[in-house]
């Protein structure tokens, strides 16, 4: 898998998935069949907060702000279909898009947070992935007050930095400076612990996309502590910066079109940037 698409990838289970809702027997669908049926099934992943969590009964997060506004747009019901990650974000469209899981779970008709690439795209001809909505990026949530001085991350050298295992920011850092970051990367099973570490201040910095580390910085200062963010050269061959999108099965190009529409609306009205900031998080429209 590509380093700058570790996003998600985690080895969990599929037969671990959690699914909101019961389980439907339809396959993804094109806009007719989705208006018609007055519902429409959004993929979102799970533990992937400030874009997407479930939290008891209901889903949290951005992405799940914005399935509801594409629904409202729509006049359809939402059914949130909310997974763990696969271990590649290829397995992720299979599961979620075009086939459904081991254990016959169907597809959802869209599933957002979908890296906007062409390669992704030509490895997986059965999926459309359209519609960028974010530009999104690796950062740092650190203390100011622990680590004044923080320019790159070479200061991981000498203070410690909390990572999500098998993450990019975790590859990268592993190998940066001939392994001379090893000993002070702190690894976590996912992000969310991460940040809970930072937000209490046992950790000085932590390191994931910048969605996640500025929820991690709102966080830690909700706790009444210092934070802030920057964005580092990162060491080895990950790209920095990347635009999100959303995925749809092949026959659904009408369906894409439709929700782009949506979140074209959201961004020119403002109200993308309302969900953003509701989590602390800059939205960044993508560049052309």
């Amino acid at each position: 898998m590509p380093q700058v698409f570790a996003l998600r990838s985690r080895c969990l289970s599929v037969a671990a998935a959690l699914v909101l809702a019961a389980n439907g027997n339809a396959s993804a669908r094109p806009l007719d069949d989705v208006i018609a049926s007055g519902e429409i099934a959004v993929a979102l992943y799970d533990d992937f907060m400030p874009w997407s969590d479930l939290d008891g009964d209901s889903v949290r997060g951005i992405d799940a702000e914005i399935g509801r506004e594409i629904g409202r747009k729509l006049g359809v019901k939402v059914r949130f279909v909310v997974r763990g990650a696969g271990e590649t974000i290829d397995d992720d469209l299979r599961f979620n898009i075009w086939k459904g899981t081991a254990v016959q779970e169907a597809p959802a008709d869209v599933m957002l947070h979908v890296p906007y690439d062409r390669q992704l795209s030509v490895r997986n001809d059965l999926v459309v992935v359209h519609a960028p909505y974010h530009q999104d990026g690796w950062a740092v949530a650190y203390d100011p007050e622990k680590l004044p001085n923080l320019k790159d991350v070479q200061s991981f050298e000498e203070a410690k930095v909390g990572v999500e295992t098998d993450s990019a920011a975790d590859l990268s850092l592993m190998g940066a400076f001939g392994g001379a970051l090893r000993d002070n990367i702190v690894h976590f099973n996912g992000f969310m612990p991460a940040a809970d570490a930072f937000a209490a201040g046992e950790l000085p910095a932590v390191m994931a996309t910048r969605g996640e580390v500025e929820w991690a910085a709102k966080r830690r200062r909700e706790a009444g502590g210092p934070a802030k963010v920057t964005r580092p050269e990162m060491p080895g061959p990950v790209r920095r910066v990347w635009s999100i999108g959303i995925a749809v099965r092949e026959n659904s190009r009408d369906l894409a079109y439709a929700i782009e529409d949506v979140l074209a609306e959201l961004g020119r009205s403002g109200r993308m940037g309302e969900l953003f900031a509701a989590e602390g998080v800059t939205f960044e429209p993508p560049e052309n």
